[in-house]
């Protein structure tokens, strides 16, 4: 007999959607292997792991499985561990990982949060390895090979196309499943927006009336103009400030504080080189990223 499972709807779509003949397909191998060979992970009576084989139990409630009994502290660990399980499991595409890593992220900061205010580690040393000495962005960066400005980004990305697929759902399946290609720039400043704009900017981000995302356009219209004018304008703009107060090149008192501000001014340069430098290495090594190499870039610093 079938045991009643409950699905957590937060739980529930955390997991990567699988189209309609990948579902078929894992239908077919089960039927096939007359199993389920991999366990339907548990917690507290909620599925953390196996949806859809428990969506195909319920069509053929006569075929052998198992359960698989997991210990969570919390939602946020449980969370975190499904988001590791889908990494490691599937060969995802560019936003489905990045989606993953977001929700891992905003799962272990929360953690962190709990750890930090009991003042002690998580019962069940699930997350001792929280307590390195780095921030949650540095240590599942470094894990992942990726900046941390990418793991921050990457919890704008996952929280924006949440938003969007509450206002047109199904949105957030057609992204992740390449059916629909938005710049992620366009996805992660959701976040930011105001609530009562949110709407007439999904609408406008994914409306199907409107014109194809063009990468090769979008970038020179970026690169093109814009930029090289930005560059001169803050060349020109530093010139003239110069020229107008030359004590502060010349006076000892005034040269320390003009050092601190370039020190801003470099390490703010240095934060686009290190993407440029992520771009290059993933174009060297014949790994597609999607439409993130230009506009991943934090404008907030």
């Amino acid at each position: 007999m079938l045991e009643e499972l409950k699905i957590d709807p937060e739980f529930e779509k955390v997991i990567p959607p699988i189209s309609l003949a990948e579902f078929v397909l894992l239908e077919d191998n089960i039927l096939a292997d007359g199993q389920i060979t991999t366990p339907i992970a548990v917690w507290n009576g909620v599925i953390v792991d196996g949806h859809n084989r428990y969506k195909i139990l319920q069509k053929h409630p006569h075929i052998p499985y198992s359960i698989k009994e997991m210990n969570f502290e919390n939602r946020y660990e449980a969370i975190a561990w499904m988001c590791n399980q889908q990494l490691g499991r599937r060969n995802l595409r560019p936003e489905h990982f990045k989606y993953l890593i977001g929700r891992r992220y905003s799962a272990e900061k929360q953690m962190k949060r709990l750890r930090d205010e009991k003042g002690q580690y998580l019962p069940g040393g699930h997350d001792d390895h929280l307590d390195d000495g780095l921030k949650t962005s540095e240590r599942i960066a470094q894990e992942i090979g990726k900046s941390e400005r990418y793991v921050r980004r990457a919890e704008d990305f996952a929280d924006g196309l949440d938003i969007a697929d509450e206002i047109i759902p199904g949105t957030k399946e057609k992204v992740l499943n390449g059916e629909v290609k938005v710049p992620h720039w366009d996805v992660e400043s959701l976040r930011r927006s105001a609530l009562d704009d949110r709407p007439e900017k999904v609408e406008s981000m994914f409306n199907k009336d409107a014109q194809p995302y063009d990468e090769r356009k979008t970038t020179e219209m970026i690169i093109g103009g814009p930029l090289h004018g930005a560059i001169l304008q803050l060349v020109g703009s530093l010139g003239n400030y110069f020229a107008r107060f030359p004590m502060i090149m010349s006076e000892e008192n005034f040269r320390k504080d003009v050092r601190a501000e370039f020190e801003q001014l470099k390490k703010y340069i240095a934060e686009f080189e290190d993407f440029l430098d992520e771009g290059e290495r993933k174009s060297q090594a014949n790994i597609p990223d999607s439409n993130e190499v230009l506009l991943q870039i934090n404008t907030d610093l």
